[in-house]
C-alpha cells in the first residue's frame, strides 16, 4: 500500500524501524546530516523557533535547553506528535499536527525556521517556502535539509554493487517518486537543486549558503566507512534569509 508523508510514520512497523535506524551510532542522520545542521543553525539563545517536521520533539527539547525563547513544532504524524507532546510538556513549546501545506502559521513570529529531512514529501515547495517567509521576522533565517536531488531522482534508492552505486534517471523530471523504505511504500517528491534554490529566492529569501553532506573523516571509526560515505551525496542543505 502506498503512503504519503502525512501518514507514513503512523504505521507501527515503519515508526519502530525508523527509530531503530536513527539510533545507530553511524546512522546517516548522525554523521552526515546533524553535524552540518548544527553548523548552519548556530546559537539559538533568545530565538523564537519554527520546526517543520519536528518529529518526536527531541531536537526541539535540545534547542530549548540551549536557551531558545520558544519552539513551534509542526508534524503530520500522530505518533510523532504524541511523543513530542510528552517530551515538551511544561516548556515554551507549541505543537501543531498537519501537513506543511495545510497548517496556518502566525505572521512575523519567528527568528529561525528549521526543517530537517521533511520537505521532500512536499510537492509545492514554492507555496510552503512563501508561508515560511511570512512567518519570519525581517532578517529571519530558514535552514533546511532534504534528501539530495541526485538521490530523489532515482526510482530505486538502493545503493548496490561492490563500489556502492545507484542509477540517477529523469533528473530534470520533477514530481512524485514511489520507493520502498523502512518496510513500507512511500511517495516522495523529486525537486532539482536548481528548483530548491529558485523556490527560496522566489519566496523572498536571500540564499546565504548551500551545503552537501560531505563526510568529515574524524566522524568515522574506519577509513572504509568514510570512503563508502564519500561516494554518493545523501543530503542537501540551504540557508535563506528573509529580505
Amino acid at each position: 500500500m502506498l503512503h504519503t508523508g502525512k501518514n507514513f510514520f503512523d504505521q507501527e512497523e515503519v515508526f519502530n524501524t525508523y527509530w531503530r535506524q536513527r539510533g545507530r551510532e553511524l546512522s546517516a542522520n548522525a554523521v552526515l546530516e546533524e553535524p552540518v545542521i548544527e553548523e548552519l543553525i548556530g546559537p539559538v539563545q533568545g530565538l523564537a523557533l519554527l520546526d517543520l517536521g519536528c518529529g518526536n520533539g527531541q531536537y526541539g527539547a535540545e534547542l530549548l535547553g540551549r536557551g531558545a525563547k520558544s519552539f513551534f513544532g509542526v508534524d503530520a504524524a500522530q505518533k510523532m506528535l504524541e511523543q513530542a507532546q510528552e517530551r515538551l510538556h511544561g516548556t515554551e513549546a507549541t505543537l501543531v499536527r498537519g501537513t506543511f501545506e495545510e497548517i496556518d502559521l502566525p505572521a512575523e513570529s519567528f527568528d529561525l525556521a528549521l526543517s530537517r529531512l521533511a520537505l521532500h514529501y512536499v510537492e509545492d515547495i514554492c507555496s510552503v517556502f512563501a508561508k515560511v517567509a511570512k512567518s519570519l521576522v525581517k532578517g529571519g533565517r530558514f535552514v533546511l535539509s532534504v534528501e539530495h536531488p541526485l538521490l530523489t531522482s532515482s526510482l530505486d534508492q538502493e545503493i548496490t554493487g561492490p563500489r556502492g552505486s545507484m542509477v540517477v534517471d529523469d533528473y530534470f523530471v520533477s514530481g512524485p517518486r514511489e520507493i520502498e523504505w523502512l518496510g513500507g511504500r512511500v511517495q516522495k517528491f523529486h525537486h532539482t537543486l536548481e528548483e530548491y534554490f529558485l523556490a527560496l529566492q522566489g519566496a523572498g529569501f536571500q540564499v546565504e549558503m548551500l551545503r552537501e553532506s560531505k563526510p568529515k573523516r574524524e566522524l568515522f571509526p574506519t577509513e572504509e566507512e568514510f570512503l563508502r560515505r564519500s561516494r554518493i551525496p545523501l543530503f542537501l542543505f540551504l540557508v535563506g534569509r528573509k529580505s
